[in-house]
């Protein structure tokens, strides 16, 4: 195969996790008094870590109330995430290939790590995931590829031999920095035209067609 390991990110690649994204968010402006964002908007504003959604659900002009409403998304998120959230269709069968073929399988996401720990654990138990790192305290969020710097040491190959799979912007210049092959999603948060921009190698449409990404031959 072309690839030895392949790292996911989670949300809008792995998960649907729009409406408890927004159910967070929303609750964190109502808490400081902002108003609700409805839902499409959250496709622009998550994705970047927990920071810059805030930051800029907010808008210039009230970064006042930053860390009192990070404060009330963090407790609600602790409570309820991936109550909303589900597997998009055929990732179980992505991943169950993906490990019968051999290849490692890790998640980086930008989701806070114990929200990133809870959602693999809640809908993908039956998978052996090598690395889940989510946003931790500390380090960096993605685009920053210090995190996935840290896995391909950790798995110990060559940044050719890793695929990256994401939906953003931010996931496209990870992989890029780091060197690993990147291929983007369509059906996540961002469009084609904004991960071609942003470095990736290859766009699929369908569960199908990242498959048979992931698992071509040499």
């Amino acid at each position: 195969m072309l690839f030895d390991a392949v790292i996911f990110d989670l949300d809008g690649t792995l998960i649907d996790s729009l409406d408890d994204i927004m159910a967070a968010g929303n609750h964190a402006m109502r808490t400081v008094g902002r108003p609700e964002h409805p839902r499409e908007a959250g496709k622009r504003l998550a994705g970047q870590g927990l920071p810059f959604f805030v930051e800029h659900a907010l808008g210039p002009e009230h970064q006042d109330l930053f860390e009192p409403a990070i404060a009330a998304h963090r407790a609600y998120y602790a409570e309820h995430c991936g109550e909303l959230s589900r597997p998009f269709d055929g990732v179980d069968a992505v991943l169950g290939a993906a490990s019968r073929a051999g290849l490692r399988l890790n998640v980086l996401s930008n989701k806070p790590h114990f929200a990133t720990l809870k959602d693999i654990e809640s809908f993908f138990a039956g998978f052996d995931f090598e690395h889940v790192i989510g946003h931790r305290e500390g380090y960096p969020p993605k685009p920053d590829p210090t995190s996935a710097h840290e896995i391909r040491e950790e798995l110990g190959l060559p940044a050719d031999r890793i695929a990256y799979v994401g939906d953003t912007a931010a996931d496209m210049l990870t992989g890029q920095a780091a060197g690993f092959h990147t291929l983007g999603v369509t059906w996540g948060f961002r469009d084609r035209d904004e991960l071609l921009a942003h470095g990736a190698r290859e766009i699929v449409d369908s569960m199908d067609a990242l498959k048979a990404a992931l698992l071509r031959a040499t």
